[in-house]
């Protein structure tokens, strides 16, 4: 039987993200002792030595957080969502050290 409690999901997530390389970023939970700003400077890095295209980065940003910050972004509206600059600008002004 498949466990799918919140806890179970993350961490498969956390690992899938990791089994396709070794240089993501560990995914951003939003907790206190996380540092948002090193962790988006670590996360552009990662995306920048894919060269995505900011497209590319709205589609993989859910994908590098866990926890709070998974269920903040699911809930920023659509406008915040869909513009790299204005996400990564709102989890610093939530998230921000």
């Amino acid at each position: 039987m498949t466990d799918l409690s919140i806890d179970s999901i993350e961490a498969r997530r956390e690992n899938d993200i990791h089994r396709y390389s070794s240089l993501a970023p560990k995914p951003f939970s939003g907790h206190l002792q996380e540092d948002f700003t090193v962790f988006l400077d670590r996360l552009n890095q990662y995306f920048g030595s894919m060269n995505l295209t900011d497209e590319q980065k709205l589609a993989k940003f859910p994908l590098c957080l866990s926890s709070q910050a998974f269920i903040d972004n699911k809930k920023a509206d659509d406008a915040t969502r869909n513009d790299y600059g204005v996400l990564t600008e709102r989890f610093k002004i939530t998230f921000g050290s």
